[in-house]
């Protein structure tokens, strides 16, 4: 096989390199397909990747130079790891070796034997002018400012946004001109969702005295409550049964190592270890 990359360096330094070959090796072993999708369309993403294995790198090659690599305890270290990456691979190769279900039967058969939890309540999207209370101003400074505010929203209504950033005490008003989206009674607190979910599309709220202050909501518009469809939660259900699956294999096998016949635990043994390492202290 020819090397497209012909070892051809990405970042270097006099302490260390990385080469597009060994990137695109390290891409390959860690990570899936769909997430190297994801890497590749995101070249933040994989700059600061590449940057983290420049570190390593770098590192690494101090630590061998003072022979860190040397010692027992980075022996011990390196065993434990390919120990732990070696039974990775065989739980790995587990799943492979099984024979997959039909994941999208399963995640429909999911989806309708627990219906309910797909069910969307009513959600209103709303936007809101707060007038703070408390350290910014007194109850009545407050409530006639809201009055005020209020007053101004009603004559022209398709300013609201403006008025928003204008008057709103609220901190996410620089980011969303106090538009809240879609939100269900529950995500609320009391007295707004009520004022909320009374109004109707269109419809300006004189001032709802909350624990923050005084708002002035505007609702935008109302969703009815609802199902979601199968095709509408279809892809997180089939991941999910995906997930589960391999899971269960897993744990198939970590319990078939556990319960062998010839494994014998000596609970004297793990009584003296323990006695030791606590007079240790």
């Amino acid at each position: 096989m020819v090397n497209v990359y012909a070892d051809e360096a990405i970042i270097s330094s006099s302490s260390a390199t990385v080469t597009k070959e060994e990137y695109q090796q390290l891409l390959d072993v860690m990570f899936t397909p769909e997430q190297r999708a994801d890497i590749f369309a995101n070249e933040r993403k994989l700059r600061e990747l590449l940057a983290d294995v420049y570190v390593s790198k770098v590192l690494a090659n101090q630590a061998k130079a003072q022979g860190l690599d040397k010692t027992k305890e980075f022996k011990l270290r390196q065993e434990y790891d390919t120990e732990r990456l070696l039974s990775q691979s065989m739980l790995e190769k587990a799943v492979d070796e099984v024979k997959k279900p039909n994941f999208e039967t399963a995640a429909r058969e999911k989806y309708l034997a627990n219906k309910e939890q797909f069910k969307v309540p009513e959600q209103v999207h709303a936007e809101h002018i707060l007038i703070a209370t408390g350290n910014v101003r007194d109850e009545n400074e407050a409530k006639a400012r809201a009055e005020d505010v209020y007053k101004k929203a009603l004559k022209t209504p398709e300013a609201f946004k403006k008025l928003a950033q204008e008057y709103s005490d609220d901190p996410s008003v620089k980011n969303n001109s106090g538009d809240l989206g879609f939100f269900s009674k529950d995500k609320m607190v009391k007295p707004f969702a009520d004022a909320a979910f009374t109004l109707k599309a269109g419809q300006i709220s004189s001032p709802v005295k909350t624990q923050f202050g005084y708002h002035i909501i505007h609702l935008v518009e109302k969703k009815a409550a609802g199902q979601q469809t199968f095709d509408e939660v279809k892809e997180p259900l089939i991941e999910q049964a995906k997930a589960d699956f391999m899971g269960d294999i897993r744990r198939q096998k970590v319990e078939s190592i556990r319960a062998a016949s010839d494994v014998k635990f000596n609970p004297d043994a793990l009584r003296t270890f323990i006695e030791k390492n606590v007079e240790k202290k």
